[in-house]
């Protein structure tokens, strides 16, 4: 199991879309040594721990999971997305390790779908008060039906972690995509 700052040390390395070989020559080390401190076998120093919060642009607490974001949010839209990322990295390398591809397909589709309707939302001709709410109803219609696809094909995918095993593997960064799915839950009610 990895250690908080093996996980997020590769989740922010496939953010950036960089492979391990490109991350550890611009942090000045090789390959095999970030290999290591991503899986967790090897444990770096306090150098090491300060030019990769300088490359990935968050703080060293994040990095060793003693923080929830990867940087102190200026506003409550900041602070909202910040948690949205982490629990949107949590759900895909969550699915990622049941080893279902086509799973891992639909709820990146998903969350593809999720982002365009948004942007279609903030970037649409603003005509009227009657075009936006419906714009916002099909919008809400469109993730809802995807929401349930997706929670249809996770529920027939096997072996899913329960709760408790995702808490124990991802620790605080679990909590945050809990609490989102808590949150959005309430919201739909």
């Amino acid at each position: 199991m990895k250690n908080a700052f093996g996980r997020r040390m590769t989740l922010l390395r496939r953010q950036k879309g960089i492979t391990q070989k490109q991350a550890a020559a611009r942090l000045g080390i090789s390959q095999a040594l970030l290999s290591h401190y991503e899986k967790g076998v090897r444990e770096c120093g306090l150098d090491f721990l300060n030019r990769a919060a300088d490359f990935y642009g968050v703080s060293a607490d994040y990095l060793l999971g003693r923080a929830d974001l990867p940087a102190e949010p200026v506003t409550a839209a900041e602070r909202y997305g910040l948690r949205l990322r982490a629990a949107t990295e949590v759900l895909l390398d969550a699915l990622q390790q049941t080893g279902d591809e086509a799973l891992v397909e639909s709820a990146a589709l998903f969350l593809a779908q999720t982002y365009r309707d948004l942007l279609e939302e903030m970037t649409a001709d603003r005509a009227g008060p009657g075009n936006d709410v419906l714009r916002l109803a099909r919008a809400s219609a469109r993730a809802a039906m995807a929401k349930g696809d997706l929670c249809a094909r996770l529920a027939a995918a096997q072996p899913l972690p329960d709760a408790d095993a995702l808490r124990k593997q991802y620790g605080s960064d679990f909590a945050l995509l809990y609490d989102l799915v808590e949150q959005t839950d309430k919201e739909m009610e």
